[in-house]
């Protein structure tokens, strides 16, 4: 449960970098050309090869939210125990 609510939290304030992008096309753009090279055996390995990666790919992004939420609570409860803290 705490998951599905990180990940709804991590679509929500995520953000997609040019660099990212540019990546992610010449990702599919070379997809394509391999696909075309390949009989249909080896397409459908390729496919399940990127599906794979899709998915650890998003593994480590909602890893990565979770941890920076995490690191943002911790300091968050260190400032408000913290008796000098000027609150703002």
């Amino acid at each position: 449960m705490m998951r599905d609510y990180m990940k709804a939290l991590c679509c929500r304030f995520e953000t997609t970098s040019r660099r990212a992008e540019y990546l992610d096309r010449k990702v599919e753009r070379t997809y394509r050309q391999l696909t075309r090279l390949l009989d249909e055996p080896e397409r459908k390995l390729l496919l399940k090869m990127a599906d794979l990666e899709d998915a650890l790919r998003e593994e480590a992004c909602l890893n990565s939210f979770i941890s920076g939420y995490r690191l943002a609570q911790g300091i968050q409860q260190e400032l408000l125990a913290d008796p000098v803290t000027v609150q703002l």
